[in-house]
């Protein structure tokens, strides 16, 4: 680096992330140094904002960048703004209790999650448990994020088929908190 800074974005320094896109890897990496940036400042802000608007993605991406967000010394608000589906609900419904908003224009899709494989039976049967677990892990998060039961969860919010909600479902659900009013 030559002694020299890297750039940051100046919307970092203010504390705010956007994240518009799928997530992945990388998009999920961005997010990850935006918030551990933040953590070793000497002067941290009293929280940080992830704003959201993401048709969903990797799960496994989902949870390092939920992970890093649980266990951040500094508040991590989530902001969904035009729609937030899949691992966008998922990573919505992580932010700090009582600091995850939802635009009121904005609306939230969940659904189980899907995963495609091939190979050999015994790779398949391997994938199965890989599975399985991810559903448990899915559904053990939604129940801690959501304050609703396991059965509630698969029922309104994991059943077979895409669930999609206006922002005051969204509330009611239990994926934020409130709605912030545009108009």
């Amino acid at each position: 680096m030559n002694g020299m800074q890297p750039t940051i974005n100046p919307l970092w320094d203010s504390g705010n992330y956007i994240l518009m896109d799928g997530i992945t890897d990388k998009s999920c990496l961005d997010a990850i140094n935006f918030i551990l940036y933040h953590n070793m400042k000497e002067s941290p802000l009293s929280h940080l904002t992830i704003i959201i608007n993401s048709p969903g993605g990797s799960v496994s991406a989902a949870f390092a960048l939920i992970d890093v967000m649980k266990t951040s010394k500094i508040p991590v608000h989530t902001n969904a703004i035009g729609s937030i589906a899949s691992c966008g609900v998922l990573l919505t419904m992580s932010g700090a209790k009582g600091n995850r908003t939802i635009s009121e224009t904005c609306q939230a899709m969940s659904h189980q999650y899907s995963w495609g494989a091939q190979g050999k039976h015994a790779d398949l049967v391997s994938v199965r448990k890989a599975q399985d677990m991810t559903d448990e892990l899915l559904l053990n998060h939604y129940q801690k994020c959501t304050g609703k039961s396991r059965a509630f969860i698969k029922k309104n919010l994991l059943p077979h088929h895409d669930v999609w909600l206006t922002a005051a479902e969204a509330v009611e659900m239990g994926i934020v908190d409130r709605v912030q009013e545009i108009y």
